[in-house]
């Protein structure tokens, strides 16, 4: 065994010496006259200091270990190098000035405004609802655009009501639907025989043995 420094070499033999000692005390007979006591006392001592050291050895031994196994995982990890970054591009600011920073801020600070939240009505209109004010309004035009019946202010569960009262007047005759393109403004024109009747959407109770809508 080879020691890189005398300090270590020291300790080995001290701890050896120790070693030895103890197993001594613990094989050979005591005499009458050696001080039993007085050995026992200091051998007691000495196997103390032992068991600390081990101690502290095997923690070192353990914590030795750990970084061993770390050093082998980290070698299996590759990082990123880092590379230079581009330098800093100059934006002139000769045209510039205080007040178009402010109106462009102020532009920002608009757009990123969100909308007040819309209260929910307690009542909303039903389909007859809706297909009696398609017919109320086609009382004093031919023609109207659906976007104006609907509305941009609606909810959407009024522009659903408002698309179906408008495809169960079409069903039952009272206008007429048309569309230019697809996607496009749907136009609704009125039935110069049924607009001036009030709508009645088609009930189960209205329909007769024969699974015909009776006549009133």
């Amino acid at each position: 065994m080879r020691f890189q420094d005398l300090e270590t070499a020291g300790s080995f033999m001290v701890m050896a010496a120790t070693l030895i000692y103890l197993k001594s005390k613990l094989l050979l007979p005591a005499g009458p006259d050696d001080g039993a006591e007085a050995l026992d006392e200091e051998g007691e001592i000495l196997r103390q200091e032992l068991a600390e050291r081990l101690r502290e050895y095997a923690r070192i031994k353990a914590v030795g270990a750990w970084l061993a196994l770390r050093e082998a995982e980290q070698a299996l990890l590759f990082g990123r190098t880092s590379s230079e970054l581009p330098p800093p591009e100059d934006v002139p600011l000769e045209d510039l000035s205080v007040h178009l920073l402010q109106r462009a801020l102020q532009r920002l600070i608009e757009e990123q405004k969100r909308q007040a939240p819309r209260e929910i009505e307690p009542n909303p209109l039903s389909v007859l609802e809706r297909m009696n004010e398609i017919l109320a309004l086609l009382r004093h035009t031919w023609s109207l655009l659906f976007s104006s019946v609907a509305g941009r202010e609606r909810i959407r569960a009024e522009w659903v009501v408002t698309l179906l009262a408008l495809l169960e007047l079409v069903r039952l005759g009272q206008v007429r639907a048309r569309q230019g393109e697809p996607f496009g403004e749907i136009t609704i024109e009125k039935n110069a025989l049924s607009v001036s009747e009030p709508a009645r959407a088609a009930m189960p109770d209205d329909r007769g043995p024969d699974g015909e809508q009776a006549n009133e």
